[in-house]
């Protein structure tokens, strides 16, 4: 007959597998998303005529030169 330590042991490395086990299901069930974004350059005044005009038509991430 086991022990309360010995069965407390196990299941304790029991749920630590099961952890491990599910956690890459659990990002799918998540949702994790990736999404390639590459960086666009905004050129003044080959884009846009002025400064002004090419900062109100840049989005979160552009640069303007």
């Amino acid at each position: 007959m086991k022990h309360d330590s010995q069965v407390d042991a196990e299941m304790k490395k029991t749920i630590f597998a099961l952890t491990l086990i599910s956690a890459p299901f659990a990002s799918l069930v998540v949702g994790v998303a990736f999404v390639e974004a590459s960086p666009k350059t905004i050129i003044v005044p080959n884009d846009y005529p002025t400064i002004q005009e090419a900062i109100d038509n840049a989005s979160e991430g552009f640069q303007v030169n």
